[in-house]
């Protein structure tokens, strides 16, 4: 069986000690915000298209956190997150989001997350801790 390789970009957006985690439209699950990657385009540069596309915000990539591979049947899904910074985190305007929150990372595993964003947090716990509460 043939897949499709979908590479995406996530933000580990930081503010205050926590992070910022919105829940889908479409699905109700709560991820890290990003998207899909188009062919030929940085990591960085779709992070902060995407982000700027679904929620208004311009973010800043700082560094590489870890990724994830995910696969949902059809496809295979390699998700990197990215820690990142905003200038402008008041002036978010969601778009593909119903509603966003900034959380702890204790308080993540309180939310219904997309499955590939709960694989994450547990799998790169240690750098999480390391740059939120």
């Amino acid at each position: 069986m043939d897949f499709n390789l979908i590479n995406v970009a996530a933000a580990f957006l930081v503010a205050d000690g926590k992070v910022l985690v919105a829940k889908r439209n479409d699905t109700g699950k709560w991820e890290f915000p990003g998207g899909k990657m188009n062919e030929d385009e940085k990591t960085e540069a779709a992070l902060t298209r995407e982000i700027s596309e679904e929620l208004g915000i311009t973010v800043k990539p700082i560094e590489e956190m870890g990724s994830v591979e995910y696969h949902d049947g059809a496809d295979i899904y390699i998700i990197m997150f990215i820690v990142s910074t905003c200038d402008n985190i008041g002036g978010i305007k969601l778009s593909a989001h119903s509603e966003y929150k900034f959380c702890s990372y204790n308080e993540l595993f309180d939310l219904d997350l997309a499955e590939p964003d709960k694989n994450f947090i547990i799998d790169y716990e240690e750098e999480i801790k390391k740059k939120i509460s």
